[in-house]
């Protein structure tokens, strides 16, 4: 067994498990006095702002719960992403739900310092999920069956009924890699570093901070949350959708969109029915306030449903009923009023001029009386 050194920079990150400090680097092997890094859990990549690690819990807490554990270690000072990365680590302590990471007791958010590193890491140590994220399921499965896709769609709908109605809280960042198909069967939604309050006013930067962070997935992030910084309920909505067209064609939102902007993406899955095609537009709509209302309008129409007893979506209805043709009684009184109106105009104009006529007669008779 191998175990790796936390330092983002060290030139030989491997070490034999029985040694305290790195052999290349001096940083010490056992961090916080607990947790030693297995094995990454994401590719190791120089460009990312964070790893992802399977650590080993040398704790006394870790004798009744988990050995093995999840380590998120943040490398970037950036103060927006310390922000975030901070923010994860509270929102983590007060979830629970079987589709939604979460943080044992004794375990969380703590900075370790490293030689030769002026500014501390960042850790975050949270339950490890077994599974696999469904982009890499994609390419190593191929496209999902639309039975699958409504599958997958009512467990994600049932972890936003939690999010937005128990936790008002909006994810922001639901795509294919942030959602883990467990060996049970069941979905987790995970990185909730972006999540939002319902309510909270707040602005999107984009490639703010050093080295250009972002906080917005493209093809996946509306553009309520993009143009306006303004999240709602349905940007999550947006996202959903967005994944699953992903998940039934293998490719990318991005490659699909046509000039006009508009997604065409029912071609590139022909196994879907027009049923479920329409929920998964609706979800899509390009303004937020043509999607769907809350998650419960949708579960309410898609629980215990199945491919072939889907409804289509709902059309919302017009904003103001449709006027009715006047009745014929109505017509022949509008035109009534109007000629006598008219006639009473008329007689009131004549008048007014036979007035002035004689009003001017009798100055110009006055005048010439002086003369």
């Amino acid at each position: 067994m191998t175990v790796y050194c936390i330092n983002p920079n060290c030139l030989s990150r491997r070490n034999p498990c029985h040694l305290k400090v790195c052999l290349s680097c001096g940083t010490p092997l056992c961090i916080n006095y607990r947790y030693r890094l297995v094995s990454p859990l994401i590719q190791l990549d120089s460009g990312r702002h964070s790893e992802v690690w399977e650590v080993e819990d040398l704790g006394v807490e870790a004798v009744q719960g988990e050995q093995f554990k999840a380590m998120k270690v943040l490398k970037s000072n950036n103060k927006t992403l310390v922000r975030l990365f901070r923010q994860e680590a509270e929102v983590l302590k007060e979830l629970n739900h079987p589709g939604l990471p979460n943080v044992a007791l004794g375990d969380g958010y703590f900075r370790v310092s490293i030689p030769c590193r002026r500014k501390p890491l960042r850790c975050l140590v949270m339950t490890k999920i077994e599974g696999i994220n469904l982009q890499r399921w994609v390419e190593k499965n191929g496209v999902v069956s639309q039975e699958k896709a409504l599958e997958w769609l009512k467990q994600l709908l049932k972890i936003l009924q939690y999010l937005h109605q128990g936790k008002s809280l909006i994810h922001r960042d639901i795509k294919p890699s942030n959602i883990m198909l467990q060996p049970s069967g069941q979905l987790k939604l995970i990185d909730l570093g972006t999540v939002r309050r319902m309510g909270v006013t707040y602005l999107v930067n984009i490639g703010m901070g050093v080295g250009g962070t972002t906080i917005f997935s493209p093809g996946y992030t509306p553009n309520e949350i993009v143009t306006d910084g303004m999240a709602l309920p349905q940007s999550d909505f947006y996202s959903l959708g967005r994944t699953l067209v992903y998940l039934l064609t293998g490719i990318e939102p991005l490659n699909l969109l046509e000039q006009s902007g508009r997604l065409n993406w029912r071609e590139r899955a022909p196994q879907v029915s027009p049923k479920l095609a329409s929920w998964l537009d609706y979800l899509m709509a390009s303004s937020p306030f043509e999607r769907p209302p809350k998650v419960s309008s949708i579960l309410n129409d898609l629980e215990g449903t199945t491919v072939d007893t889907i409804p289509f979506a709902p059309v919302d209805p017009p904003p103001y009923p449709p006027l009715e043709p006047p009745q014929p009684w109505l017509i022949r009184f509008n035109f009534a009023l109007f000629c006598t109106l008219l006639l009473t105009g008329s007689f009131w104009w004549h008048s007014q001029q036979d007035n002035q006529w004689q009003v001017f007669q009798q100055e110009n008779y006055q005048t010439q009386m002086r003369r």
